[in-house]
């Protein structure tokens, strides 16, 4: 959905198709998630309070600004560094 087509929809409408979308899509992102952040919250390497969809959330938000500002930049070394960003971020 286009950003001028969501300014129109009511605030209502916004709210039910993103819990819509997220009921939807939170299973094939998060799927082994939530026992590997269970292992490392055992081992110490994150914090107790980080749940899956802040994790999510936090990777969909990089993953989506990178591919609408510099798509041709995201090669293996991006992932690389975006990957090691996020696992410092959630670090105990």
């Amino acid at each position: 959905m286009t950003a001028p087509l969501r300014r129109r929809l009511p605030l209502g409408i916004r709210s039910t198709l993103h819990a819509a979308l997220l009921e939807r899509f939170v299973d094939v992102l998060s799927h082994g998630l939530d026992d590997w952040l269970e292992t490392a919250r055992k081992r110490g390497e994150v914090r107790a309070e980080v749940r899956p969809a802040d994790v999510i959330d936090a990777l969909a938000g990089i993953i989506f600004l990178a591919l609408i500002t510099h798509p041709e930049t995201l090669d293996e070394a991006w992932m690389d560094r975006t990957a090691e960003f996020i696992a410092r971020g959630i670090s105990a």
